[in-house]
């Protein structure tokens, strides 16, 4: 009998918005062995290494050297990451052993030296997730300590997980000639969303803080170019320039520079077969600044970036490339056959997208149940599947980014039912929630897709 699991980590705490790194990123495991991640033990039983808590064999996990007459007191694991980054969340579960638990954990965060204490863990065999509250640190490695147990043999995790935000590098752009950035390859059919940050470098030039070109390309030709602040004859404009079928020019209706020699300015673009929209800001379809009815190649395999003018740079940070999903809500089907041609595989271990589900406000209030669906080609053996499902909130002057909790899990055939609960919905800020869905293996994730999403 194949031992089906799904793991889910939903978070009900709110997370400030107002800091810059914690917004709309692609979330990676930076304890994945998979990933390069590496670790060390006090001790082990055969077979029950450190490194099978970082790996997706749920038959073994860490197992401890200890229990009858030697203690677990103490006992611990270091997980060195696969790269230097700034933790988000965390998350463990216990062994399949009956009775025998953690209680208490001590984790100590081994770069900036900080400490958290987990007292009064639940028992069982389920996932326990926590978010990483300190200052905004770059963290290298974990130590995770073992403080007190339900139960006192077989004391160790099925897994140890640390979720931290994906980054994109910056690149400092010199030149009046094209800077490349290849889109990997399982990217380029799937492509249509993208975020970015600039900001201008002062060196005391009257255009110093200005021109940025940005143009999409496929495996032969560009296809558009949006320009930032171009100047011609010392008047300074935004455009989009369309280059198939026929060229034209279609100009942002702001007047004001977009881009800041002091602050980073967030922009987003996404692209339809039929419609090209480019907005200001963290969120997408908000704050537009044009939208272009055109046809457009969908097979993207490059985006290059120039300035408009010599002797200046400009700093550019690539902060989401990705797949938009765009359903909109259009009712629940009792048979859940009706949705079969919408499913969309999940072809990327790391998937997340936008998801419009509201036509209005009237479907979002602090009763409704949200829900979600994936559908499996076949069984899940040995996969897990994490799911983060956000939106933004306003109290008072402040946005707020919110995370929902997993209340109920319910397999029907090959689909796969999720029931969700957000709180605090009357204080939406945009009809658009986040879902981040991650897989663990990577190479068969075929296997999944994602179906629908919608509030009952």
């Amino acid at each position: 009998m194949i031992l089906l699991l799904v793991i889910f980590f939903l978070f009900s705490s709110t997370l400030d918005s107002t800091d810059d790194d914690d917004n709309d990123e692609n979330l990676v495991n930076i304890a994945s062995l998979e990933l390069g991640a590496t670790c060390q033990q006090s001790s082990n039983r055969i077979n029950h290494e450190c490194s099978s808590a970082l790996d997706t064999n749920f038959q073994f996990g860490w197992t401890a050297n200890c229990g009858g007459h030697t203690t677990c007191l103490n006992e611990y694991i270091i997980i060195t990451f696969s790269e230097p980054a700034r933790p988000l969340h965390y998350c463990y579960i216990n062994r399949l052993e009956m009775n025998n638990y953690v209680k208490k954990l001590r984790i100590e965060w081994t770069t900036s030296g900080f400490v958290d204490t987990l007292e009064n863990l639940p028992s069982g065999y389920l996932s326990n997730c926590f978010n990483y509250e300190h200052e905004p640190t770059i963290e290298y490695s974990v130590k995770v300590i073992l403080k007190e147990f339900y139960g006192s043999n077989s004391i160790g995790f099925t897994f140890f997980k640390v979720f931290a935000k994906r980054i994109y590098n910056i690149y400092d752009i010199q030149f009046v000639h094209d800077v490349v950035y290849h889109l990997p390859i399982h990217f380029q059919p799937i492509f249509n969303i993208f975020k970015l940050r600039v900001q201008g470098q002062n060196s005391g030039n009257s255009s110093d803080c200005s021109s940025l070109i940005i143009s999409m390309k496929n495996d032969k030709t560009k296809q558009f170019s949006v320009k930032l602040d171009t100047i011609s004859n010392n008047v300074e404009k935004s455009s989009i320039e369309i280059f198939e079928p026929e060229f034209r020019i279609v100009e942002f209706s702001n007047s004001t520079s977009l881009i800041s020699c002091e602050l980073w300015t967030d922009f987003w673009l996404k692209i339809a077969p039929c419609e090209i929209t480019f907005g200001l800001g963290k969120i997408y379809d908000l704050n537009k600044l044009v939208s272009v009815k055109a046809k457009v190649s969908m097979n993207i395999h490059e985006i290059l970036f120039k300035n408009g003018v010599a002797d200046i740079i400009n700093q550019v940070q690539m902060i989401d490339i990705d797949q938009n999903i765009n359903f909109q809500y259009d009712g629940y089907y009792e048979n859940p056959g009706n949705m079969v041609d919408n499913c969309k595989r999940i072809k990327s271990p790391a998937t997340s997208f936008d998801y419009k589900i509201f036509n209005g406000t009237e479907l979002f209030t602090n009763n409704s149940k949200l829900v979600l669906i994936l559908k499996e080609d076949g069984e899940f053996t040995g996969k897990n599947v994490n799911i983060f499902i956000s939106y933004s909130t306003k109290e008072y002057e402040d946005e707020m980014i919110n995370l929902c909790d997993l209340e109920n899990f319910n397999p029907q055939n090959s689909f796969l039912y999720f029931y969700f609960q957000c709180k605090n919905l009357n204080n939406h800020v945009t009809d658009v929630v986040k879902i981040h869905i991650l897989l663990d293996i990577y190479l068969e994730s075929r296997d999944v897709y994602f179906c629908k999403l919608f509030f009952i």
